[in-house]
């Protein structure tokens, strides 16, 4: 049982969660989080929403979900949490001057007898970013190495000569001038 579990279990039926707290624990998050009604309007969000979605118009609370975000794919996950009681994954992008790319967790929440939705989101967009960096260096580095690869089997076709060509002309050396050889020779 964690911590919250306890603390919540711990209350009495009667006793309501104090909106001060849970909106403590929302702006902690780091996430966006954003808790809407049955009616789709915004119930609460924190902070980190507000920066990922809220484009400077106001506050998200009470607004419709269709005017802060506007995703077809996001809209269905949440009225299967509200309406169907079924959790969510996706993976939603939001346009703007910077693209961005969230992960969200969509799940039924109910709060204070009150039925609900709560969308989590996590943003990947650096991930993603970091990812694309990593590949694009791999297939440059793949790239170079065929090239250099290609151009050592280039150089030895062009030039007539086998790649143990200059091992071959080596030998041939000493075998002509034995007391060369002698003189080259490694103590090994």
């Amino acid at each position: 049982m964690s911590f919250l579990d306890n603390w919540f279990g711990s209350k009495k039926a009667d006793e309501k969660v104090s909106p001060v707290v849970l909106s403590k624990i929302l702006d902690a998050m780091r996430e966006g989080v954003i808790i809407v009604g049955e009616d789709t309007r915004i119930l609460s969000s924190n902070q980190a929403a507000y920066d990922a979605f809220g484009r400077r118009n106001g506050a998200l609370d009470g607004k419709r979900l269709s005017e802060v975000v506007r995703d077809l794919t996001l809209h269905e996950a949440f009225r299967k949490a509200l309406f169907d009681n079924l959790s969510s994954d996706i993976e939603l992008e939001i346009p703007g001057i910077e693209k961005r790319r969230y992960d969200a967790h969509v799940a039924p929440i109910e709060i204070a007898a009150t039925k609900g939705a709560i969308g989590v989101f996590y943003d990947i967009t650096q991930i993603e970013r970091l990812e694309l960096v990593r590949q694009e260096f791999f297939i440059e580095h793949l790239a170079r190495a065929s090239d250099a690869s290609d151009f050592d089997s280039r150089f030895c076709r062009n030039s007539g000569r086998r790649r143990d060509s200059g091992r071959r002309q080596q030998s041939a050396f000493f075998r002509r001038y034995p007391q060369k050889r002698a003189a080259n020779a490694s103590p090994d």
